[in-house]
Formats: structure tokens, C-alpha cells, sequence
């Protein structure tokens, strides 16, 4: 995400409350919001928490950021000024995806992807292998959600950090009792919404 260029531009901010921006973009999802600590925020700034809060309390009294305060949690930052990065011709095939329509057979569209078979076949194979037989044959229809939801690329990525959280825990001697949850929460944490 990028600050949108005519707030750059504007003599109100000082060259510090501009960097506090691009650092709050910097961290932000496609809906504007991030949850950055303050001390986070002020060790990619260089500088300390005063500064920090300063800066927020400057870009609240503009309307730039709004702020939703969470008990024993980092506070959850809302940037106004933002705009979408535009996608050039190098990105990755699931950036220019970056969810098309997809019809279904009664002509309602949903946000999802179109897949080809083989990649469904890979997608399932390697579902297999992680998550076990049982497991994928038995969470079918909630696997092709999760695939059309996300895209390939982000799918094999979720089952490549589940497997290491497997491989993780039984060298700890904790086994996970659940991988397919932890695949979705994977997923929730990247920003998949199903």
C-alpha cells in the first residue's frame, strides 16, 4: 500500500510524521488496518516511542489515522490515506489473478479462483502427504473452498508452513492434533477471509 502522494506533499506534516506513515503503510493490510506495537514502529523509524506518539496523536487530529485501543494488545491503526499499488507485468501469476470473478454453474460470481485440474490434482497430492489420506478425503469440500478462496501459490504455501510446524513439533515432542486447523489459521493470519 502507498500513501497517497498529495499528503506527501503537504507542508502540515513534518518529515517525521511523513516517515510514521509509510512505516504504518508499510505494515498494512488491503483494508488500511495494521496492529504494529509502538516500539515496533519506533525501531523501524530509528527513533523512540515519544516520537511514536507524537506522530499518531498529529495524524489522528488531521483524520489520517483512526485507532482502536485493545486491552494487553497493540493497538489496531486504521490508515485513511492510502492508495492500491498498481500491479505491474513482473508480478507473480497469483498477484495478476489477485481474485477474479468466479462463476458458478447458476451464474452467481463469488471472489475466487479458477484453477485448472492438474493444479487441483497437485493442490491434493500435496494435501495427502501433509495433512494425511484420512484427513484430506474426509475435508474435500472444505480443501476446494480454501483452494478457490486463496489461489494455488497461497495454498502450497499455508501446507509448506503447516509441515514445518509438524516437523517442529515432534522435535519438541508436541504433536499437533489439528493440521488442517492450523492450515486455516495460517490462512486467516495472510488475510484469506473464507
Amino acid at each position: 500500500m502507498n500513501i497517497d502522494p498529495s499528503i506527501l506533499k503537504t507542508t502540515q506534516l513534518d518529515k517525521t510524521t511523513k516517515l510514521f506513515l509509510h512505516t504504518l503503510a508499510n505494515y498494512c493490510d488491503t483494508s488500511g488496518e495494521c496492529y504494529p506495537s509502538q516500539k515496533t514502529i519506533a525501531q523501524c523509524m530509528s527513533t523512540c516511542t515519544r516520537t511514536v506518539q507524537r506522530c499518531l496523536r498529529l495524524c489522528i487530529e488531521l483524520g489520517l489515522v483512526s485507532v482502536r485501543r485493545r486491552w494487553r494488545r497493540s493497538n489496531i491503526y486504521k490508515v485513511k490515506c492510502l492508495v492500491q499499488k498498481k500491479l505491474s507485468s513482473m508480478t507473480t501469476c497469483t498477484a495478476q489473478q489477485n481474485k477474479p470473478p468466479y462463476f458458478n454453474k447458476n451464474g452467481s460470481s463469488k471472489n475466487a479462483f479458477k484453477i485448472p485440474k492438474t493444479e487441483w490434482k497437485l493442490c491434493f497430492e500435496d494435501a495427502q502427504e501433509i495433512l494425511g489420506k484420512a484427513t484430506t478425503k474426509k475435508n474435500r469440500g472444505w480443501l476446494s473452498i480454501l483452494i478457490r478462496t486463496c489461489g494455488v501459490d497461497m495454498f502450497l504455501d499455508s501446507l509448506r508452513w503447516v509441515r514445518s510446524q509438524i516437523l517442529e513439533s515432534q522435535v519438541s515432542g508436541k504433536p499437533i492434533s489439528s493440521p488442517g486447523g492450523l492450515q486455516w489459521w495460517y490462512l486467516q493470519k495472510q488475510g484469506v477471509e473464507v
